[in-house]
């Protein structure tokens, strides 16, 4: 709850210091004393738009601190949760927002001295208190079905549970469905993969190809280009040896005439006879392979070629699939070790399809589970209100809570509630926000209020003049209401009407003085007495009388 409020500067206020207490506290005074000043005051503490015309006339800053309990706050709470995700440390469990407002300069906003942003300060304000106008938020149908889930939350046990369910169901759901498209995209994939690799086969097996055939190929060719070369030498020399006669012929002739000699026994003859017989037998050996190496030629120019259209034809395809000559050994290994078994392929998709239905039939269970919850809630809240506005002179309103079936699904059900109201006998219902005159609307906002404070965790309510348009019988209900509301949360109510201030728990009086050419505004507890005369005031105007005094106290009481 709001424990202190400091207040420096903010247009007539120079310096105001105040302790709120529990319960149901009053303000009054006179219009145009300052009781709005008050409350833009708090707002800018809890991080709503500034202007810099809220700075006081002479000064150069404004600065406004707002002190919070939060023992009210149970330990697993979003208001928590948001400090610990922003690493706000809080002593003794007690916040102390702080804004301040430069002329000349940016403004600042703190959390316990920490700096902070003006939009977390907002969202922490959120948590902490709201202002109620007699036209505020609860017109807006867009929160109906969060203050129902409120009311539901607190009334039907199992209904958090239930919610949590059907958030756990949508993401499985969810997840099952992107299973699904994923499955298909892979399959897309694969398949055009499976298309690429019959491409691969086409292309790569014919050529029987092996890690390091380039580099044989290569070195086969340089070889066969070695024999080009000298292959002229050869035919020239083989030449030589067959022209004018030929030289094994002329060998074995001398070596012939040699044996036909008398003195063919002399060792030195049978040497040379010898020697002519090695010769020739060397160079017909030499002649051979020569020969042969003439004859490789007519075959080697043929394998050059061969060679060349091989090494071209690996060399385009490692170019078409941009990897190297050994490259494709691993390419066309991999396209004949992938290929796609439709028969796979239907079982995985039928299992991912009967997942898929088992997921959306979970949904809808816990869907159905969690509106069925929300329609009691509506019941039970309708019967509430309707319960409570006889005693605010409502007797012929009817309240009730619409609730409709998602158009599509959604992680909380996605089902639409807003209130409707019939506010005379005989009228058809119709949306909150186009029924009620605008008294009738203040007292049915209260109650509302009311029950919503009881569902939620919202510690201080602020009513600013929630009571405008009604007296008498209807202003004493709605003071009742406000005082039953301050037993559980704590109320701050602006109010003209001296009915609704006699039943607060505590009262301050709110006072525009002139002094020195300056106007100020302060606020000023009352006491017994000083309540008294506040009250009678409100009755009798200026001039207080015995008989003001009286139907105050008789008020009061």
């Amino acid at each position: 709850m709001l424990t202190g409020l400091s207040i420096h500067n903010i247009v007539l206020i120079d310096q105001l210091n105040l302790e709120p207490l529990s319960g149901f506290t009053a303000l009054t005074g006179e219009t145009g004393a300052g009781k709005s000043i008050l409350l833009d005051a708090l707002s800018l503490a809890l991080g709503h738009k500034a202007d810099l015309s809220f700075i006081r006339t002479n000064t150069e800053q404004a600065t406004v601190v707002a002190a919070f309990s939060l023992t009210d706050f149970p330990t697993e709470h979003p208001l928590r949760d948001l400090l610990n995700e922003h690493g706000l440390l809080i002593d003794d469990d007690e916040l102390l927002l702080k804004r301040t407002l430069h002329r000349t300069q940016k403004g600042k906003a703190f959390l316990n001295d920490q700096v902070i942003s003006t939009v977390l300060l907002k969202q922490i304000g959120d948590f902490l208190l709201h202002v109620h106008g007699q036209h505020d938020h609860l017109l807006n149908e867009n929160l109906h079905k969060i203050l129902l889930d409120n009311f539901a939350r607190n009334t039907r046990p199992t209904f958090y549970d239930a919610l949590n369910s059907l958030k756990n169901a949508y993401e499985t759901w969810l997840d099952a469905e992107q299973a699904c498209v994923t499955f298909e995209q892979t399959l897309s994939v694969r398949k055009e993969r499976e298309a690429f690799y019959i491409d691969v086969r086409r292309d790569l097996e014919a050529l029987k190809l092996a890690h390091g055939d380039e580099e044989r190929l290569i070195e086969e060719r340089h070889g066969l280009q070695q024999i080009g070369k000298i292959i002229a030498t050869v035919e020239q020399t083989l030449k030589g040896l067959d022209t004018p006669t030929s030289w094994v012929n002329t060998l074995y002739g001398f070596q012939k005439n040699l044996e036909r000699c008398d003195g063919a026994s002399l060792k030195p003859l049978q040497n040379a006879i010898q020697a002519l017989s090695r010769a020739g037998i060397e160079l017909t050996e030499a002649q051979t392979e020569l020969k042969a190496l003439f004859d490789a030629d007519r075959t080697a120019a043929a394998g050059l070629e061969a060679i060349d259209e091989q090494l071209h034809l690996i060399r385009s395809f490692a170019r078409k699939y941009k990897t190297t000559t050994d490259g494709l050994c691993d390419l066309l290994k991999e396209a004949n070790q992938v290929t796609l078994d439709e028969g796979d392929i239907m079982l995985k998709r039928r299992a991912l399809e009967d997942a898929l239905l088992a997921t959306k039939h979970a949904y809808d269970a816990a869907e159905s589970i969690v509106f069925d919850h929300r329609l009691a809630a509506a019941k039970a809240l309708a019967q509430e209100v309707m319960t409570q506005l006889p005693d605010l002179k409502l007797d012929r309103a009817v309240f009730d809570v619409c609730l409709q079936k998602a158009l599509k699904p959604c992680s909380d059900g996605g089902h639409a509630a807003a209130f409707w109201v019939s506010m005379n006998q005989g009228q058809d219902l119709a949306p909150l926000a186009k029924t009620a005159s605008g008294g009738e609307m203040a007292r049915l906002m209260l109650v509302l209020k009311m029950i919503v404070a009881r569902t939620t965790a919202m510690p201080t309510l602020v009513f600013d003049e929630i009571d405008t348009g009604v007296g008498g019988a209807v202003a004493s209900a709605i003071g009742r209401k406000l005082r039953e509301l301050g037993s559980h949360v704590q109320v701050l109510s602006i109010t003209h009407s001296p009915q609704v201030a006699a039943l607060a728990h505590h009262h301050w009086r709110i006072i525009k003085t002139e002094e020195n050419k300056t106007t100020r505004t302060d606020v000023t507890p009352l006491t017994s007495d000083a309540r008294t005369n506040e009250i009678a005031r409100m009755l009798a105007g200026d001039t207080l009388t015995d008989e003001a005094r009286q139907a105050a106290i008789a008020l009061m009481n």
